[in-house]
């Protein structure tokens, strides 16, 4: 590829277009998840630029989750999925700015989440209720021997797979993004539920795949928003947002 110097608009440093420029390459998909990107010597070689400004822009890419530098003899800049929590912190800074409340933070979510539920009973997919019913086998056990971290992580495993069930990217991404807002205080009401209190959620998580499978929207959406209508009132909903308080305590 021939040699060309990084164009560079007024006010935008060399390493922030070397950046933007790889950004695109890879959010286009000319790099995929897994792709190595090219050697040290042939980005600087490419865009005319020395080595340290290229490890800038490459640092730029990597707190953004778009690549990993891997150390070692066949280490170098490797393309990985932006994980959800960094968006997250993103937003959550924003909203907490603004003194969002986790009622309403949570309000959105069930509204995403909702449809979410209605398409899977659309679907009815086997596939998808065998593992649903399959976590929530987990969740029974871990609530006979009242393993409490086994059961909120159940719990988590479970709102992700039904999430992540859907064909609808934009709606999943979402949801997940929505869900990190407020994952440590919907773990803090995990940890802290009772054995009646898991109980009773490992049934209405039945119930639930139970009307995904009988194809009732209407009726799955409703259990639903009253299944996690129960979780935000204990969450305390009108408390603001905070992520610098600390991990709620168990």
């Amino acid at each position: 590829m021939p040699s060309r110097r990084a164009s560079t608009s007024r006010g935008v440093k060399t390493h922030e277009a070397v950046a933007d420029t790889l950004r695109r390459q890879i959010v286009l998909g000319r790099f995929k998840v897994g792709d190595r990107l090219p050697t040290e010597e042939d980005l600087t070689e490419q865009f005319g630029v020395a080595r340290t400004t290229l490890r800038e822009a490459l640092r730029v890419l990597e707190s953004q989750g778009l690549i990993e530098i891997r150390r070692g003899r066949n280490g170098g800049p490797v393309v990985t999925q932006p994980p959800a929590g960094a968006t997250s912190e993103s937003l959550a800074l924003l909203l907490q700015m603004k003194a969002t409340t986790i009622g309403e933070i949570d309000q959105v979510r069930h509204l995403v989440e909702s449809q979410i539920v209605r398409d899977l009973t659309r679907s009815r997919n086997k596939d998808d209720i065998a593992s649903l019913r399959a976590i929530i086998e987990d969740a029974q056990e871990a609530t006979r021997s009242e393993d409490h971290d086994a059961f909120a992580e159940h719990v988590r495993l479970f709102n992700m797979a039904l999430m992540s069930r859907n064909k609808n990217r934009a709606l999943t991404t979402t949801a997940q993004v929505l869900r990190e807002l407020i994952v440590d205080y919907l773990n803090a009401f995990s940890f802290r539920a009772t054995a009646p209190m898991m109980r009773k959620a490992c049934r209405s998580y039945t119930r639930l795949v139970d009307l995904i499978e009988d194809g009732d929207a209407e009726a799955a959406e409703a259990h639903w928003r009253a299944l996690k209508s129960v979780t935000i009132v204990e969450l305390g909903p009108n408390q603001p947002l905070n992520m610098y308080q600390g991990r709620p305590s168990r």
